[in-house]
């Protein structure tokens, strides 16, 4: 729980003038993507406190069957979230979003602590970290509604922004900001984020 008191959610959102950013929290009913749920525990808790006020698609990348397998204790969380009337998809990819749901938009689309699978072999590994995030981001921005907000949650020194508590070279970072901006999208805020209650 020390480690994720440090992590960082990012806002996105699309790239308007500056007046125009007026970002605030949802109100009334909004809908909200989550993608890459692993066991489902932030959904669960989100469903928890928002009691209906949402409409919630929590998404995993692997089928259900692999994530029982690979999450055991999602089979709880899932429970409450199907529970909380929200919707549970599986074998979503975050990067191919538009293609899963062609004709859906969101409010807020959530990608908390995104991680490329390791490519054993494979030198490099940070840059398949930046073309995760900046084709999660491209994605994003094809379901994003209007006035919409993208979240990011990334370990400390990850994103590679001047708001993270553990500063690292650029090079040595996921560099957020530029995977954003690629996608048409500004990072507007930077806020701790303690994710030690959903552990």
């Amino acid at each position: 729980a020390g480690v994720l008191a440090a992590n960082l959610k990012l806002m996105l959102v699309r790239l308007p003038t500056l007046l125009d950013l007026g970002v605030q929290p949802l109100s009334g009913p909004s809908r909200v993507l989550l993608c890459g749920e692993a066991d489902f525990s932030y959904a669960a808790a989100l469903c928890a406190t928002q009691r209906g006020a949402i409409e919630v698609t929590a998404t995993a990348f692997e089928e259900e069957m692999e994530l029982h397998e690979r999450y055991p204790r999602a089979a709880e969380a899932l429970a409450r979230v199907r529970a909380a009337g929200a919707r549970c998809d599986f074998g979503v990819d975050a990067r191919e979003l538009s293609r899963r749901y062609p004709s859906e938009e969101w409010d807020r689309v959530v990608f908390n602590l995104p991680q490329a699978p390791p490519e054993p072999r494979r030198r490099n590994q940070i840059q398949r970290q930046r073309a995760l995030l900046r084709d999660f981001c491209a994605a994003a921005a094809s379901v994003l509604s209007r006035d919409g907000q993208i979240w990011v949650t990334l370990l400390a020194g990850q994103g590679g922004t001047r708001l993270d508590p553990n500063q690292r070279a650029i090079g040595d970072s996921w560099q957020v900001q530029l995977a954003a901006a690629q996608a048409g999208l500004l990072l507007v805020s930077a806020l701790e984020a303690d994710l030690g209650p959903l552990a």
